[in-house]
């Protein structure tokens, strides 16, 4: 019993850090303007100083993006 609780909250921690990298990615990796495409302005450049993300290395902008997700 112990082992199946130990294995479903693991598989919550790996679902979670799953899906913060793929919103992470969608909203601060991606490209804001692509020409042609209707998501224009998604990211703004208020959005990364508000989430202090500028000149920093992509691992330092996950951590740093998983702070303030972890604070509200």
């Amino acid at each position: 019993m112990v082992g199946f609780v130990i294995k479903r909250l693991a598989w919550g921690v790996v679902l979670a850090l799953l899906v913060t990298m793929i919103t992470f990615f969608i909203f601060f990796i991606l490209p804001p303007n692509q020409p042609g495409s209707n998501r224009q302005g998604i990211v703004s450049g208020n959005l990364e100083s508000q989430y202090d993300l500028e000149s920093k290395s992509m691992p330092a902008q996950y951590v740093t993006f998983l702070n303030h997700v972890a604070h509200g």
